[in-house]
């Protein structure tokens, strides 16, 4: 006999914002739903999941990201480098150096032309 197909109630889709919001997987928050990481998915396909589950992720990343502007606009160094790294596109790898010139070089086929000696 197949098995009744669980849908969400309110309360799981409460929860899987709030732990989608604190950065759980997939798998831990099927875990804490009781259900298979596949239910989790099929549920996921449904507007309201997939609407709570998002909003959690935004929600959580927002408030890091408003924390870490607040820190490098404190002048907390690493919260400077990271905000810098991640948005402003700066690398802390080596650059290669601009010249003014260019090398070239000019390599001539040999014709058998050359004077003989």
């Amino acid at each position: 006999m197949a098995r009744s197909r669980k849908t969400p109630t309110e309360t799981d889709i409460q929860k899987i914002e709030r732990l989608a919001g604190q950065g759980f997987r997939l798998e831990d928050i099927a875990i804490a739903c009781d259900i298979s990481v596949s239910t989790l998915q099929k549920w996921k396909d449904t507007p309201e999941v997939e609407r709570a589950y998002r909003k959690g992720r935004i929600e959580a990343t927002s408030n890091v990201a408003n924390r870490l502007y607040t820190l490098a606009m404190e002048g907390e160094v690493a919260a400077c480098i990271f905000w810098l790294k991640a948005q402003a596109g700066w690398s802390d790898r080596p650059q290669p150096e601009a010249t003014a010139h260019a090398e070239v070089h000019i390599y001539l086929p040999d014709n058998g032309r050359a004077v003989a000696a």
